[in-house]
C-alpha cells in the first residue's frame, strides 16, 4: 500500500487507473 501511494504520487496517476501491470513492469527492476 506504501509503495503504491508513492508510485502515484511520482507518476501523478489518477486514483481510478490501475497502477499493477504497467507500473510493476516498469519499475520491475528497482
Amino acid at each position: 500500500v506504501e509503495a503504491k501511494s508513492i508510485v502515484n504520487a511520482v507518476k501523478k496517476r489518477e486514483v481510478y487507473r490501475p497502477f499493477a501491470g504497467t507500473v510493476m513492469a516498469e519499475h520491475a527492476d528497482e
